[in-house]
């Protein structure tokens, strides 16, 4: 048997692989940071033996309550992903599952890769009213891209997005692959949306903690959703870079693109009091019934909703939205999967 991270977002630590029925791992805190919860790995063994894997430090992870009533992703070509049956015991996880092939991968959630993001890319941007642009450099030197839907005008509304500030919250970016298809291909949808506005997306804001496989920070160890308010230490170059372009372009609307651990709802805050808010997110639900506006952040069962190293909550420096909606008085939302 063998287990590998050796490649893009892998992670995990070994500490014993002897038997097939008692594998034990250790989740791996983020690069210059406390923060604990991604993992990914892949399994060599024997197709149909069964396995017993455990996660040994699950209970020291960033957000614990996440654990509760989880399933594993898995996944034989890293395409096609499926749940294995899990379950969180005395502080670890457990796995249980019998390969049908000799190789197989598990990851925290279904993983967003650079790979992927390039492939769609190509199928999209020779499409006409996309602008693609390089803002910068992050601190590994990867490309942090723009992607400007329509012809800005006087006349046009400035909606600005952004993605994977966390990268472990892949979901994030898998809503954004859903909207660079839609908008990509052009049709009604792409024409009636930029009748009126121009809308500036950063598909994915964290590229360096992709690639390492962190959760919640970059290649300097800094939670990008908290150094808006101030740079971090010239240590958050893609936020730095993102808010250079917002002064120029102006905002009227933002929306900032998350996953939350713990909280199993599709869900939008608002920042500050906006008559735009609770329209929004009612038009929101009455669109797709996967979001809803029961559960939210004010409306959660014990949980302090903020960045945590461990089970202990701490208070944070202000997130992007809320530096968005003072600097720009406009509606900025939180949207988490």
């Amino acid at each position: 048997m063998k287990i590998s991270k050796d490649f893009e977002s892998g992670s995990i630590e070994v500490v014993s692989i002897d038997e097939p029925m008692n594998i034990q791992l250790k989740l791996t805190s983020d690069n210059q940071s406390c923060t604990k919860q991604w993992f990914y790995f892949e399994l060599t063994t024997h197709e149909g033996e069964p396995h017993r894997i455990r996660v040994t430090n699950a209970g020291e992870a960033s957000f614990p309550d996440g654990w509760q009533n989880y399933q594993v992703l898995a996944s034989y070509d890293r395409d096609t992903w499926f749940r294995v049956d899990t379950r969180y015991k005395a502080g670890e996880l457990i796995i249980e599952y019998t390969p049908a092939k000799d190789r197989i991968f598990f990851a925290y959630y279904v993983p967003y890769t650079e790979r992927q993001y390039k492939a769609l890319m190509e199928q999209i941007q020779p499409q006409q009213g996309i602008k693609h642009e390089v803002l910068g450099s992050s601190n590994d030197g990867n490309p942090i891209d723009l992607l400007t839907f329509g012809k800005p005008s006087r006349d046009k509304k400035r909606i600005w997005m952004i993605a994977r500030q966390h990268p472990g919250e892949t979901m994030a970016q898998w809503l954004v692959d859903g909207l660079l298809r839609a908008l990509g291909y052009g049709g009604d949808v792409m024409d009636k949306l930029l009748e009126n506005t121009v809308l500036y997306l950063v598909p994915n804001m964290n590229p360096d903690g992709t690639k390492l496989g962190n959760h919640r920070t970059n290649s300097a160890g800094v939670d990008l959703n908290r150094a808006w308010a101030q740079e971090v230490s010239g240590k958050s170059p893609e936020v730095e870079l993102v808010k250079r372009v917002m002064a120029t372009t102006g905002v009227d609307m933002f929306i900032d693109v998350h996953g939350d651990e713990a909280l199993p709802y599709n869900f939008a805050m608002v920042e500050e009091t906006h008559p735009f808010g609770e329209g929004f997110k009612r038009q929101l639900v009455e669109l797709t019934g996967d979001f809803q506006t029961q559960y939210d952040y004010d409306n959660r069962p014990n949980r302090c909703g903020t960045s945590c190293c461990g089970p202990t909550c701490q208070s944070v420096p202000a997130k992007a939205t809320e530096y968005v909606a003072s600097k720009y008085g406009c509606p900025s939302i939180l949207l988490e999967l």
